[in-house]
């Protein structure tokens, strides 16, 4: 089930969707009753031309069909997505309110009928057992969610998706530690800087709020890939739909900030995700996900001006000195692969890559705190859900 690693470089696992239904483990009808029921929630906007492939990848589960139903639910979509699904056995929902990932889950979350509810995305394929993998997490009673694997697809379209899918961008399984042999957990979040710009800033006095106490480190897990147990909703309540991201990550932490239940990480459970094709398209990513990073630590840290300060500190800084630095170290790869040939020219994209998301990342924090400052909220979720 673990995708194989050849030398160093990081594991690249290839999609391919089965040509027929894979066989039930279950040895009778009567162990495939036991299962939990689940509900997978997949919100959409403008996704009528990927959803099929998820919902195709969905038909081919290894769990009985009628211990699960699909929920698919439309975020103010401009395409035609209702005869996308028309074919597949799929609730549609509508959420017309609030134009939010997380208002759209929490519509199907309300509409499901599941002890289990599973997410994922539109622009994502399941493995075969995906669900039985999750699942099986809840046999303990302590486990209120359960964290998967995201991979990249392949062929990958561009040079830009080949990067990101070697790094397993936005993979959950970045966040797997091991937990002294007792199996796996999820990394913290908020984790202490480890690279030297961050380190100085902070012995320097400069920015202070990373070893902050009010800055939860606790395992987060994207909703590409994530299940909970409905109690934990009706516990907790429902996905803050004021983020425009990063609500998943608000949600893991409100989970083990006012709960018993643990979050655990399941590396069998496997999605696979589409990223980014191109560096525009990575730019709008890491503009909206540092747009609500900001809007992360001013939930945790206040709204005052020391905050600010260093944010903008720690931006200014980076930019300053991260992208002369980056810059060099391109410059330098691309002559070299020009004039002598490059062992590893696969460098150079990454240093591509590298740059576009430290611009992208630490204009974007600036961007936040000067809109922030102004108060102009509005126009900070305007911009940010329109990216």
């Amino acid at each position: 089930m673990k995708p194989a690693v050849s030398g160093k470089r990081r594991p690249i696992v290839t999609f391919q969707l089965c040509n027929s239904r894979p066989k039930s483990t279950d040895s009778s009808a009567q162990q495939a009753g036991s299962l939990p029921r689940v509900s997978i929630i997949i919100p959409v906007y403008n996704g009528a031309h990927i959803i099929g492939r998820l919902l195709d990848s969905i038909r081919q589960l290894d769990y009985p069909p009628d211990r699960y139903e699909v929920l698919v639910v439309d975020n103010n979509s401009t395409d035609d997505l209702e005869r996308a699904v028309a074919a597949y056995p799929v609730k549609l929902l509508h959420e017309r309110d609030v134009q939010s990932s997380y208002a759209a889950r929490n519509l199907g979350i309300k509409q499901s009928g599941g002890e289990i509810l599973a997410f994922t995305d539109a622009d994502c394929l399941v493995h075969s057992q995906w669900l039985r993998c999750l699942q099986a997490a809840f046999q303990d009673p302590a486990v209120g969610g359960a964290a998967g694997a995201i991979y990249g697809v392949e062929p990958a379209r561009s040079w830009v998706e080949e990067v990101l899918n070697r790094r397993h961008h936005m993979s959950s399984i970045n966040n797997f530690s091991p937990d002294n042999g007792t199996g796996a957990t999820l990394k913290k979040s908020f984790k202490k800087p480890t690279r030297r710009l961050p380190r100085l800033l902070e012995w320097l006095g400069l920015v202070t709020y990373y070893n902050d106490p009010r800055l939860p480190r606790l395992p987060v897990a994207p909703t590409a890939n994530v299940s909970y147990r409905r109690e934990v909703f009706d516990k907790i309540g429902l996905f803050d739909a004021t983020y425009f991201g990063g609500g998943d990550a608000e949600f893991a932490i409100r989970l083990q900030q006012r709960s018993k239940w643990k979050l655990v990480a399941v590396p069998e459970a496997i999605v696979y995700h589409r990223h980014r094709a191109t560096l525009t398209q990575l730019h709008r990513a890491y503009t909206r996900y540092n747009i609500n990073r900001v809007v992360h630590l001013r939930r945790y840290l206040g709204a005052g001006d020391k905050l600010r300060r260093q944010i903008l500190i720690e931006s200014f800084a980076y930019l300053m000195i991260g992208i002369p630095w980056s810059s060099a170290k391109l410059v330098s790869r691309a002559l070299r692969t020009a004039l002598l040939g490059s062992p590893r020219p696969f460098y150079t994209q990454e240093m591509l890559v590298d740059l576009t998301t430290l611009v992208s990342a630490h204009w974007a924090r600036i961007r936040a705190c000067h809109l922030l400052e102004q108060g102009r909220w509005e126009e900070l979720w305007t911009k940010s859900s329109q990216i």
